[in-house]
């Protein structure tokens, strides 16, 4: 009985511990001033993912970045916005509906939130678990 219960607690822990490095793990940083200069006009949104990776939030702590949402009022209806967010910063590239091809971008300073250590935890599992159950 002694054993099994051991056996059942070194499980449980197995599972919280590879749990707690896939909601830890950093990602990547593929938005750089670089990469960022290497976008031009005329560019698909194919190749631009290419050097970017696809549009999505990439932080790993709560920030701010909700504030650029409100750009998308300003686009003309035939320009459409795609973001790539991490921590520090913020690209945003404005494509043509008509072409795809780029006519814009912006780079700007993610603003992080200042949240304590037990909290930035806790948005990170939730975070996780909106990404694995949508």
């Amino acid at each position: 009985m002694r054993r099994r219960t051991l056996l059942v607690v070194l499980a449980g822990l197995a599972v919280v511990v590879a749990a707690g490095v896939v909601v830890l793990w950093p990602r990547p940083e593929r938005i750089t001033r670089e990469n960022f200069e290497r976008i031009k006009e005329g560019m698909s949104q194919a190749e631009v993912e290419e050097i970017l990776g696809p549009p999505g939030d990439y932080t790993t702590e709560p920030t701010d970045w909700e504030n650029y949402s409100d750009l998308r009022g300003l686009l003309a209806t035939d320009e459409t916005m795609s973001t790539w967010v991490f921590d520090e910063p913020v690209m945003i590239v404005v494509f043509d509906k008509k072409s795809g091809r780029v006519i814009g971008k912006l780079m700007n300073k993610n603003d992080r939130q200042n949240t304590g250590a037990l909290y930035t935890l806790l948005w990170r599992a939730k975070r996780q678990w909106h990404r694995w159950f949508p």
